[in-house]
């Protein structure tokens, strides 16, 4: 299993699995999580070099470029979470010799100890810092270490992908968890390819990097563990929803916990011991064990019996909390009582769809196989079920009958659970709990319930679209347009479906003669390799000339800022599927923008100590191409007046700019006597009117004429002319107007405000602008209301003929939504989101 790095360091793992320092903060020990600093991050984005010396060796029918594509698929994982402020990206090849002038994250390859599948983790940090989030400790260096013999492992694997995005979570700042999400090892993991974070892996994240809605929109449960009075250190606190979310923490050396990032719901609250290390781990759980102000370690505290909120083991005497967004369920204490070991531990489920076993316990509930497979401690033992082993379903749905646990006889080392399915039951996960000798063990997530049985491929050809375009038809079972269709590690692009279930995509882009083996994601969580495993079938590329590119301009001066122009030949640029790196810091990528097949448009920021040629890396799709010294940073030769990305609306602040409306860009360099009449900007050689320039800020007026898109900046003073930077040209997101209770189908509508709040079950009405042709037969696939975080169904949605450019929208205010004097409103269409207007909610009658 997939382990954390073990660094000698004062540190500590209280809540969740942060690696944590115990410092002096204000004269008292506080936890101090280390985490990358934001401020020394480009664009809040923690980037990834993956080491040019990849593996040494690959499995059949396996390449460097479908390896890759799984590494950049796993930090798209982590990229995509919304409630944390961290962004992860490719930043190209590298090499060890590589100068780096920012943190970054190093993925190599290398032997891997025997019982783990990789390692990852901090390496280097500096010296503990004060942020906006509270003190932390600055990690500058993470590694990633992949084993470099992957011949028994295909990279197109479950567990392969799993693994990276495992490692990228402890090289983020995530330990190891026990709530089986991807951040738990890989013996209790139940996430997937298709899902691979769970509700815990989130909260971890974003309590490291917190979004600004985060706090609002999730709950949290707070207590104690002891024994004997005493605080229980390291005891693992589990915040259990019967059909849905499982999140967890660990307490404190005083048995403190505090479980934050919950969404809102009813829970079951247990606590239970961290089980033994198994397999080659160096402690429990595998955890980095924590190290106090002396730099001593603190062990884990005592093994105790396992227990649901308040103190009992039979769950119908366990109580429900309700967790509420913003709120906090206090005082939830245990006190535990000890035991000479823990009997059952490490269970990992498998269902078995097909021939191949799944680990993640998919069950469909039409499937004649209604039963599992269970390895771990405790389990069996003489070719039997241990004696006094029983075991049940929390969540309903599905049951254990009076003799539902054999030995499976194929092997009788395993245990056989047989279950009663009802097929009409809510999809979605399920947990089992254990019982022996006294004591439980709850299995989170162990069954995930579906609708139906997993996807297959049945075969694959070439074919043409509607518009003569070359596509390849995908015939298969399970499969609809919602099915993501991986290409090794990179989405192909669906272009339509036939009415005999075939689909059609656009692969990517790939190498001459590459072979790229095809998997089905479907929204459940499943996926083909459930069915096909290592026979999933292959696409054989066609034969085309190498990749290569030029780099215009090919030197620029360390501390420049701006646009290069990458003209390809053999390539097939792709947009959303290209990434371009120089390896190592000192040259980033602050944006990009495909043209063409063979062109692309980027913004570069170089540091202002980078010095010397550099590599390049131009990724599409699994097409890889590099030159190694492309592009030399020459040596600064004084100030010189410089645009600097991302131009914003000046209203609003966003990172894109509107045509008709005020945008604003920073300059730097510019001598203090700098007035607006001395600087000409153009945007496509269109002459944007400069309105003023003040601390930095030149703000000016967006020509009407542009189209959205990408457009080429260029500032000119009378002494020289700035680097052309790319902005964006946007469409206006939305704005909400007004907004306005019906309280009747008669009665004139009421504005919300401190006199009349909304409340639950109100018919809101609001005034929308910058909907564009949006109608009520496309409302609900490209409008969406949310307020306070809650996602509401939209009643009405039509334009008002009296009012060009003007909607109205309606929606009842539901049961979800936290009271507050503040709460945020927020309309998008196709994505772009409003500003949030503050509206007053009330409490609950």
């Amino acid at each position: 299993m997939a382990a954390a790095v073990a660094l000698a360091c004062a540190g500590i793992a209280p809540a969740y699995y942060h690696f944590v320092h115990f410092l002096s903060v204000g004269g008292a020990l506080t936890a101090v999580p280390e985490k990358f600093d934001l401020r020394a991050l480009v664009d809040n984005t923690v980037r990834y070099y993956i080491n040019e010396q990849g593996p040494e060796s690959l499995a059949e029918q396996d390449s460097l470029e479908a390896v890759i594509s799984q590494i950049r698929a796993a930090g798209q994982v982590w990229n995509d979470v919304p409630s944390s402020r961290l962004r992860v990206a490719f930043g190209g090849l590298t090499t060890a010799k590589a100068k780096h002038s920012a943190p970054y994250i190093e993925v190599m390859f290398d032997e891997i100890p025997p019982g783990l599948l990789a390692l990852g983790g901090p390496t280097t940090r500096e010296q503990a810092a004060s942020g906006p989030d509270g003190p932390f400790v600055p990690i500058a260096r993470s590694v990633v270490i992949l084993n470099r013999d992957l011949s028994k492992q295909r990279s197109s694997s479950e567990s392969f992908f799993l693994t990276a995005v495992h490692e990228l979570g402890h090289a983020i700042g995530l330990q190891h968890t026990l709530s089986s999400s991807v951040m738990s090892t890989s013996l209790t993991r139940s996430t997937t390819k298709a899902a691979p974070l769970a509700i815990d892996d989130v909260a971890g994240i974003s309590l490291l990097y917190p979004g600004p809605r985060f706090a609002a929109t999730t709950g949290a449960i707070e207590g104690r563990v002891t024994l004997a009075g005493s605080g229980v250190h390291l005891a693992s606190v589990v915040a259990l929803s019967p059909q849905g979310p499982v999140i967890s923490a660990l307490t404190d050396p005083d048995g403190a916990y505090k479980i934050e990032g919950i969404p809102p719901g009813q829970y079951y609250v247990y606590v239970h011991p961290l089980p033994p290390p198994v397999y080659g781990e160096a402690s429990p759980a595998n955890i980095v064990l924590p190290r106090n102000a002396e730099d001593k370690p603190l062990a884990t505290g005592p093994v105790f019996e396992t227990q649901f909120y308040p103190g009992v083991k039979n769950l119908d005497a366990a109580v429900s909390l309700s967790v509420k967004r913003g709120a906090v369920a206090n005082k939830i204490d245990f006190s535990v009582r000890a035991r000479d070991q823990v009997d059952v531990y490490a269970v990992t489920a498998y269902s078995f769809p097909g021939r191949i076993a799944v680990p993640q316990g998919y069950l469909s509930l039409t499937s004649s196989r209604q039963f599992l497979v269970a390895s771990g401690f405790g389990l069996a033992a003489d070719g039997a079920p241990t004696k006094g082993l029983r075991a049940s379903v929390i969540g309903g749905s599905a049951s254990i009958p009076p003799d539902g646990l054999s030995a499976y006889k194929p092997d009788p080392r395993y245990l056989q659970i047989d279950l009663d399915l009802n097929p009409f039951s809510s999809p979605g996960s399920r947990h089992l709990l254990f019982s022996l000798n006294s004591d439980i063990y709850v299995r989170p997530a162990a069954l995930s319930l579906t609708q139906q049985t997993p996807p297959f491929i049945d075969g694959m050809a070439a074919a043409s679209d509607s518009e003569g375009r070359p596509v390849i038809a995908i015939a298969g079972r399970r499969l609809t347009r919602a099915s993501r269709i991986l290409f090794d590690g990179v989405a192909a692009s669906v272009t339509g479906t036939a009415d005999n279930g075939i689909v059609f995509v656009q692969p990517p882009a790939a190498p001459s003669g590459h072979r790229a083996t095809v998997v089905i994601l479907n929204p459940d969580g499943q996926s083909s390799l459930f069915l096909q495993g290592s026979e999933a079938p292959q696409w054989e590329y066609g034969v085309h000339g190498r990749a290569t590119f030029s780099v215009t301009p090919s030197a620029l001066p360390g501390g420049a800022e701006s646009m290069i122009d990458v003209r390809g030949s053999n390539t097939f640029f792709q947009a959303g599927q290209t990434e371009l790196g120089f390896g190592s810091t000192d040259i980033v990528v602050r944006g990009l923008w495909v043209l063409g097949p063979d062109r692309l448009l980027a913004n570069i920021q170089i540091a202002p100590d980078a010095a010397g040629a550099l590599p390049v890396t131009v990724v599409s799709g699994l097409q890889i191409a590099r030159q190694p010294l492309a592009f030399q940073v020459q040596a600064r030769t004084g100030t010189r007046v410089a645009l600097r990305p991302p131009a914003r609306d000046q209203a609003t602040g966003r990172g894109a700019i509107y045509a008709g409306r005020k945008g604003a860009v920073t300059v730097t360099g510019l001598p203090a006597s700098a007035s607006a009449a001395d600087l000409s900007l153009t945007l496509d050689d269109k002459r944007a009117a400069i309105v003023s320039i003040e601390k930095d800020i030149l703000t000016f007026e967006t020509p009407a004429s542009l189209s959205p898109g990408p457009v080429v900046a260029r500032l000119r003073t009378p002494q020289m002319e700035a680097f052309p930077i790319v902005i964006d040209v946007g469409i206006a997101p939305p704005e909400i107007v007004a907004v306005s209770v019906l309280e009747s189908p008669d009665a004139p509508t009421k504005a919300v405000d401190a006199g009349r709040p909304a409340q639950e079950g109100d018919l809101l009405n609001l005034l929308v602008t910058g909907l564009g042709d949006v109608g009520e037969s496309d409302a609900a696939s490209r409008v969406s209301v949310a307020l306070g975080g809650v996602a509401h169904s939209i009643q009405k949605l039509a334009p008002l003929k009296d009012r060009a450019g003007f909607h109205e929208l309606q929606f009842f205010v539901g049961a979800n939504v936290a009271a507050g004097k503040a709460v945020e409103l927020v309309v998008a269409v196709d994505g772009r989101e409003s500003e949030p207007v503050a509206i007053p909610v009330a409490e609950k009658k």
